[in-house]
């Protein structure tokens, strides 16, 4: 006998409260190619997961994927009563033109990719910039996903962490959103030269001001620590120890 668990992605403060990563692998490619297909269900029953560590890691995969977007902020979780472990994850969306936005996203983020720039720290702080220089901090915190902070030039740290996660995967440069549950916030950590530093777009960009900060652009774990961030996570629990962009701002 199978039955069902609803698990939905807490907001507050105008952004989403995703979990930190449970497994990594086929798992994961599992889902992601059947959100990036629109699927309905993910057959999960090989892995052996409970309902809780299956929709764990499901939003964890949605955060982790700025281009799944369009993916449903709650997910569905058929469980085996006899055995208390899940059978599939159902898939929901929140568009039925999901072709549509993602030509319209994919043409900014190439926009982006596009920006000029000899190295990876060039290229990183291109898209800091473009990205600040172009968009502002929703204040009412109704736009959660990049998509929609791209039509409507306003989001929140879900929407800038997106869209400069997606351009950093278009530029091939290694880079993860980093969450914290605590905070209500996420912003971004990138690698450039092998080094991994934070980036948090979203407290660079002045509320009701112009211009760009610096502030949290390329940061050590202590300087981050230092300016009010605390209790965050990524994937891969990288370390960002390089100081060398830490006086810069």
């Amino acid at each position: 006998m199978k039955k069902t668990f609803l698990k939905t992605l807490l907001t507050g403060i105008g952004v989403l409260l995703m979990t930190t990563s449970v497994f990594a692998g086929p798992l994961e490619d599992k889902i992601v190619d059947t959100l990036r297909n629109a699927g309905t269900q993910i057959d999960v029953s090989a892995f052996n997961l409970t309902p809780q560590a299956a929709m764990d890691k499901y939003l964890d995969v949605v955060a982790q994927n700025p281009d799944l977007f369009y993916v449903k902020n709650h997910v569905d979780c058929m469980y085996d009563k006899s055995t208390g472990m899940c059978t599939a994850i159902v898939c929901s969306y929140n568009t039925n033109d999901i072709a549509g936005q993602k030509a319209a996203f994919d043409a900014e983020i190439n926009k982006m990719a596009g920006i000029l720039g000899q190295t990876s720290y060039d290229k990183v702080k291109a898209v800091h910039d473009y990205i600040v220089s172009n968009y502002e901090y929703d204040q009412s915190g109704t736009a959660l996903t990049p998509y929609e902070m791209l039509i409507g030039k306003k989001g929140v740290c879900t929407g800038y962490t997106g869209m400069f996660k997606a351009a950093m995967v278009k530029l091939g440069i290694p880079c993860e959103v980093a969450i914290s549950s605590d905070m209500q916030h996420e912003w971004c950590v990138v690698q450039i030269d092998g080094n991994w530093y934070n980036i948090d777009l979203t407290w660079d960009d002045p509320i009701g001001g112009s211009g760009i900060t610096y502030a949290n652009f390329l940061k050590s774990d202590k300087i981050m620590g230092m300016s009010g961030h605390f209790n965050w996570t990524t994937p891969s629990k990288v370390m960002c120890t390089d100081t060398k962009y830490d006086t810069m701002g």
